[in-house]
Parts: structure tokens; C-alpha cells; sequence
């Protein structure tokens, strides 16, 4: 064995049944080499192209890989020569590829309508608030116009769901605002008139016997008391109707004979009667006294009310009648007289405030126009009711109808 490398000395001999590694690559040249493999790095096959490629020669026929018949096959052209084919099997069977398509097919089909879905919805969303838009706006105005005191205002009806039906109330709401403003107004105007009309009588008296143009003699004073009178009972019937608007009308309630009641008043009246020859009628009851739980002191408020409006719409040497009804339910009161009457104009416009049949007749005789509204009012309160009618004497009848079975406390 040398000492030393002679890179001119001949590699020894092989024995004849071997062949050098050189004779192996040479004679099966698809093979690497032992140093060609030391140096082959194997890379990812993530697409499985190891498995679905095929060589062929330029007579087609299989190097390496699958031969399936139905691999399509690419030509390898080297100087514009044929030298070999590439093939390529599908990475899937071709159902498969069908059923993948139609997915991704329907898969479109499907964001195009959900994007046409979002579109005409948004659409649809923006029609509808608008027309839900302009009658809330609508509504809006209506109260801004109410609150401003404007109750003449009015809200056009387009529709019969729930906003026209808002819209209706609103409407109505209006007219009864309206009707209470006017009613304020009328009040306060007739509260003023006839406040200032005794007022007025006061002050001239007092000045002309201030100026010693009258003396203050019993006549001209009981004038003056009078109009005093009238005052006073102006004044105390509007607080009465003011507390039974406000429902704090006090009463105490008790049980009472409500007949006898009227029994007495008629004998309080006989003066007025006689005054004015008057023939006053009361029906004479022989049946067993009817008892009714009631406030004594408002009752007989509203039979001296009554009385006296018939004893100032009566004529001179007329005919007042004063009978009374009973039934299971109810105690009847009524009150006919003979004219003056009423038309049916009239009779309409009974019991509201500070109206008067005859307003020139009225005031001299010292009707405020309260009397019959205030004796409503307490009739109500007392759970029952006041009516005006036609009288079959030819002037008007006062109805006082009451409960018989009302149970309150004191």
C-alpha cells in the first residue's frame, strides 16, 4: 500500500461479476445515483402532482407514472420535435366536478339574491318610513299648533290604521278644547257683565247722594240693598258652580224625606205666590213617606232654584203645579207652570250658565241666569238628574229625578 496518493495511479481492478457504480448509472440512467440521492431534497406535495403525473414517449407509450387511459397529455417539443407527452390526471372524478360547480353555482346564485334581498329591503324600509314619516309629522304639528293655544287646527285623515285613528282623536280633542276655550271666554265676558251691571247701579247711588243730588232716604237705601243682594247671590252661586266643576261641592248626606222638603218651600213661597196671584197646586199624597239618603241643605237648594224660576216666568194670576213620582229606581219631582214658554230653541239651551229666557225680564227681577245650571250641577252630585220639558200648562217643567237606592257616606 503507498505511503502517499498518486492521483496518476490506476484504480484496482474489480472482479468481472461486479460493475462499478459508473456502469450501473450508465446502464439504468433513470436512477440516481447513490451521491445524486445524498443530495435530493424532498419537497411538499400538497397538490399530489407525485401521484397524478405520467410521462409517455413520442410513441406514447407509459414512461413512469399512471397510465390512465383518460389522463389528458401535453406535448414536450425539444428543437420543434415531439420527443415525449405530459400527462395529468384530475385531481377529482368528474361527478365530483359537477357537484363542486353546481355549489359554486348555487353558492352565487345565493349572495346575489341575499344581495338583492338587502337591496330591495333597505328600499322597502325607506318607503315605509317615509309614509309612516309624514303623518307622525303631521301629528307632531297638530300638538305644537294645540299647545300654542291654536284649537281650530286640524289633521287631514289619509289612512284607517292606527295613526288615522290617532289623528281622529286629535281632532276631537280639538273641538272640545275649542268648545272649553269659547265657553271660557263666554263665562268670563257674561261673569264680567254681570258683575259690573250691579256695580254700576251701586256706584251711581252713592255718588248722586254723594253730590246731594239724592238723599239717602229708606227707599233709595233698600235699592242699594238690593243690588247688594244681587251680588252676593252672584257671587256665592259661581263659587257653588265652581266647586262642583272642580267635584268639591261639599255635601253631607243623610237620610231625608225629600217631599217634605218641598212641602216647606212651597209654604216659604206662598208670599211670592200671592204676590203675583198665583195658583199653586200640590198633589196631596196619602202613601207611605219615601225616605232617601241625599244632603237635605242642596236639595232644598234646588227646589227654591226651581220655585223661583217658576215664579218669574209665570204670568200674573198663572198656575203653578207641584207633583211628585215614585217607582222601584227612583223619587220624581216635577214642576209645571203656565206661560210665559219656551220654545224648543230655548228649552235646548236650559241650564247653561248665564242664559235667560227673557234676559230684560230676568234682571229685573233679580236672575243671575246660574240658577237652573248650578241646580244641574248639584242634581248630578247628588246622583240623580235635572230635565227640562214642555209643561202641559203651556210654560215649562222642571224634572228632578233622584235615586232611591244611593248609599254614600257622610
Amino acid at each position: 500500500m503507498p505511503s502517499h496518493f498518486d492521483p496518476f495511479a490506476r484504480p484496482p481492478e474489480q472482479p468481472k461479476n461486479q460493475k462499478s457504480s459508473t456502469d450501473n448509472d450508465q446502464a439504468n440512467p433513470s436512477q440516481p445515483s447513490e451521491q445524486q440521492r445524498r443530495w435530493i431534497i424532498p419537497l411538499p406535495d400538497r397538490l399530489g402532482y407525485g401521484n397524478r403525473l405520467s410521462l409517455f414517449d413520442a410513441d406514447k407509450s407509459l414512461v413512469m407514472g399512471d397510465a390512465t387511459p383518460e389522463v389528458p397529455l401535453q406535448e414536450i417539443i425539444v428543437d420543434q420535435k415531439v420527443v415525449g407527452y405530459l400527462g395529468l390526471r384530475p385531481a377529482i372524478d368528474v361527478d365530483d366536478a359537477l357537484s363542486i360547480n353546481f355549489f359554486s353555482n348555487q353558492q352565487r346564485y345565493l349572495l346575489l339574491i341575499y344581495s338583492l334581498s338587502i337591496l330591495a329591503s333597505l328600499v322597502v324600509a325607506l318607503l315605509l318610513a317615509n309614509t309612516f314619516r309624514k303623518p307622525i309629522h303631521r301629528l307632531l304639528h297638530a300638538a305644537q299648533e294645540l299647545s300654542r293655544g291654536n284649537y281650530q287646527h286640524h289633521v287631514e285623515v289619509q289612512s284607517n290604521d292606527e295613526l288615522g285613528d290617532l289623528s281622529n282623536v286629535i281632532n276631537q280633542l280639538a273641538r272640545i278644547l275649542d268648545q272649553h276655550e269659547q265657553s271660557r271666554r263666554q263665562w268670563v265676558a257674561d261673569t264680567s257683565h254681570e258683575l259690573k251691571t250691579p256695580l254700576s247701579v251701586l256706584q251711581a247711588q252713592i255718588e248722586a247722594m254723594q253730590d246731594g243730588v239724592r238723599k239717602a232716604t229708606p227707599e233709595h237705601l233698600a235699592r242699594m240693598q238690593q243690588q247688594v243682594m244681587s251680588l252676593k247671590k252672584l257671587t256665592q252661586d259661581l263659587a257653588d258652580l265652581a266647586q262642583a266643576d272642580a267635584q268639591q261641592l261639599t255635601c253631607y248626606f243623610s237620610q231625608i224625606q225629600p217631599w217634605q222638603l218641598v212641602l216647606n218651600e212651597v209654604v216659604n213661597f206662598s208670599s211670592q205666590f200671592e204676590q203675583k196671584k198665583l195658583k199653586v197646586i200640590v198633589d196631596e199624597d196619602d202613601a207611605e213617606s219615601i225616605y232617601l239618603t241625599s244632603d237635605p241643605d242642596r236639595l232644598r237648594q234646588i227646589i227654591v232654584n226651581l220655585l223661583s224660576n217658576a215664579v218669574r216666568y209665570t204670568e200674573a194670576e198663572g198656575q203653578i203645579h207641584i207633583h211628585r213620582e215614585v217607582n222601584n229606581h227612583e223619587w220624581i219631582l216635577h214642576i209645571d207652570d203656565s206661560p210665559l214658554g219656551v220654545s224648543d230653541e230655548q228649552l235646548a239651551q236650559l241650564g247653561q250658565r248665564f242664559y235667560r229666557v227673557d234676559d230684560s225680564r230676568t234682571r229685573s227681577t233679580g236672575g243671575t241666569g246660574l240658577g237652573l245650571a248650578l241646580s244641574k250641577q248639584i242634581a248630578h252630585i247628588l246622583g240623580g238628574d235635572l230635565q227640562f220639558s214642555h209643561s202641559p200648562l203651556g210654560g215649562l217643567r222642571c224634572t228632578v229625578r233622584l235615586n232611591r237606592h244611593l248609599q254614600k257616606n257622610d
